[in-house]
């Protein structure tokens, strides 16, 4: 019976060091894949940091609740439409009934609604249209590309009724962090 306890609990203790062992080694592999891809974004951001520009051409309120925002890509790369949903909007106005400053961070959704935007025209050395990659402003949209010099004429509904009499302004960011104010 003495030989059986002392067997039993080497047996434990080896068990419970293989187990150690594989969740070290376990961890250790996820510490070195995660490092691995830190450092592709890293290449990832620093490709496009370089090669991103946006212009913020104009900001302009189109209604009480609607706002036209021109944006030109001033870069060197394409942004892919498929990214749209990962740029910033920001917009600041002063409210209609009491005239206090609002701030609305709108979403991309080519089906509008409130807090939104959406591309409504794409503009190519001013002119309207694009013969190349072009961006489909619809709900189908994603395989677009928006080119370098292209202007696109975006649209943004407000959370609430803006003072038309007074200036609003946005800022447009990429998804890698480049933007624009106005």
């Amino acid at each position: 019976m003495g030989f059986s306890v002392v067997a039993a609990c080497g047996i434990i203790a080896l068990s419970l060091t293989f187990l150690i062992a594989s969740f070290y080694l376990t961890s250790l592999e996820i510490y070195y894949s995660f490092l691995n891809r830190e450092a592709e974004i890293r290449s990832e951001i620093t490709k496009y940091a370089w090669n991103v520009a946006i212009s913020v051409d104009s900001v302009s309120l189109v209604s009480e609740n609607e706002v036209e925002i021109r944006v030109t890509n001033q870069g060197s790369i394409g942004i892919p439409e498929s990214e749209f949903k990962h740029l910033d909007i920001i917009v600041i106005y002063y409210s209609r009934d009491g005239g206090h400053q609002i701030v609305d961070y709108l979403i991309y959704n080519p089906l509008g609604g409130e807090a939104t935007w959406r591309v409504d025209l794409v503009l190519t050395s001013g002119t309207p249209g694009e013969t190349l990659n072009p961006i489909c402003p619809c709900p189908a949209a994603g395989k677009g590309l928006w080119d370098p010099g292209e202007t696109l004429v975006i649209r943004g509904t407000l959370t609430s009724l803006a003072n038309t009499s007074t200036s609003v302004h946005a800022y447009v960011s990429s998804p890698w962090g480049i933007g624009g104010y106005k």
